[in-house]
């Protein structure tokens, strides 16, 4: 699958899910972090990798900083 950089956009929820991925966090420690269940974390995941053409976690997080949706602090 092709990634998708048009018309794409992530809502302040995912965002910081990717944040926290980005950070080196586990699905289950997002969702402690963030009070949401193991599988809703991993159904945004999902999700996001779908709606931006990425195939697995590290080329979602490679698109999201190559995009502007994360920035290096």
């Amino acid at each position: 699958m092709k990634e998708k950089t048009i018309g794409i956009i992530l809502n302040k929820k995912e965002k910081e899910i990717l944040k926290l991925l980005a950070g080196g966090f586990s699905d289950s420690e997002i969702g402690e972090e963030l009070g949401k269940s193991y599988h809703t974390i991993r159904g945004v995941i999902y999700d996001m990798e779908r709606r931006t053409g990425t195939t697995n976690r590290p080329h979602l997080i490679y698109w999201a900083f190559k995009n502007g949706v994360l920035k290096v602090e």
